[in-house]
């Protein structure tokens, strides 16, 4: 990964900076966010989104570790997309952040996966453009895992994967291939149709599920706070 002259002396400025900080423990965090803001210029100097990618999930990673071993004595909570947390690649030959923890914690770090049948959602249809509302119908393909969700008694439920060990079906289904919807910041509309944006084992990238039936779009704060300002 080879980054442009520019970018390499931002950060090694960034990296000189003396802290007049004399407590040792901010000093250090400042530090850490001195080595953040380094992350972020070497990430936008990478020649292609590839790299990037990788270069991202490297690092959400070690930043997780670096809070995490900071705070020995409580539990972390990190919230990002199902490529971001699973255990294992995807839809693709990039690791994910949750493949460097898994690594790193083994049975301490438990994966939470979330899916759902249909419903609204926010996202953009490529990267030059803004965020809206997208709609999909529910799933209709009988190889996908959320079609199957779908059917449950339950509309919404938690699934803890280990709690399942002693019933055989269920156990067959978590380690089957089947398709699952893998929507990000980006929608492509004929990439997810029908749900079928990744084909993996439910078993190989979470630890357990939370699935919903339906979906509404998140309200953005902003204009949420003018509304209710307005009142």
């Amino acid at each position: 990964m080879a980054i442009a002259n520019s970018e390499k002396t931002i950060i090694n400025l960034l990296t000189s900076i003396e802290l007049t900080e004399e407590n040792p423990e901010l000093k250090q965090i400042y530090r850490y966010y001195i080595k953040i803001l380094s992350q972020s210029v070497k990430l936008m100097a990478l020649p292609n989104w590839y790299d990037r990618y990788i270069f991202r999930d490297q690092c959400m990673a070690e930043n997780c570790m670096w809070i995490a071993e900071r705070n020995p004595n409580i539990k972390v909570l990190v919230w990002a997309h199902n490529g971001h947390v699973s255990k294992s690649i995807t839809d693709s030959d990039i690791r994910p952040m949750g493949s460097y923890l898994k690594e790193k914690y083994s049975s301490g770090y438990y994966v939470l996966g979330f899916g759902f049948n249909k419903g609204a959602f926010r996202a953009r249809v490529d990267k030059e453009s803004g965020i809206d509302v997208m709609t999909v119908p529910e799933v209709k393909s009988n190889l996908s895992t959320d079609f199957i969700f779908g059917q449950c008694k339950d509309e919404n439920f938690f699934m803890d994967f280990k709690s399942t060990t002693g019933n055989q079906v269920v156990q067959d289904f978590l380690n089957r291939k089947l398709y699952s919807r893998y929507i990000g910041a980006s929608y492509n509309a004929k990439k997810s149709e029908n749900g079928k944006d990744i084909k993996k084992e439910l078993i190989n990238l979470y630890d357990g599920i939370v699935f919903f039936k339906q979906t509404i779009a998140a309200s953005p704060q902003l204009k949420l706070w003018q509304q209710t300002k307005s009142l």
